[in-house]
């Protein structure tokens, strides 16, 4: 039983921490970030966040399975991986709730012309 907790969390892990670092690397907002404007993306912060909650998710289970078990080394790393996740949700949450905000004064979502 021991090694079937920890090859569970070795095969979570295995995706988990790709998808974070990549959640991570991407820009939230590819207008700021590449050209320095504050314009708001047609995307919005989806792309990070399709990323970074199944490696929240992954992250999660693989802590659980390896909670009962005595290893540091590995609980580090799946706290750090959560971490970083969680980083990467919280950066696209306030990316959209500020594009949601920029938004407000028009009907449709779509800047009036002046």
């Amino acid at each position: 039983m021991k090694t079937a907790y920890r090859t569970t969390a070795r095969w979570l892990l295995l995706p988990a921490l790709p998808l974070t670092l990549l959640a991570l690397l991407l820009p939230v907002n590819r207008h700021r970030e590449a050209l320095g404007l504050d314009a708001l993306d047609c995307d919005g912060p989806i792309r990070v966040l399709l990323l970074a909650v199944p490696a929240l998710l992954l992250s999660a289970v693989a802590l659980a399975a390896t909670a009962s078990r005595r290893r540091p080394a590995a609980t580090l790393l799946l706290l750090a991986t959560l971490a970083a996740a969680s980083v990467a949700v919280t950066r696209a949450a306030a990316e959209d709730r500020r594009q949601a905000a920029a938004c407000e004064g028009t009907s449709s979502g779509i800047a009036p012309r002046r």
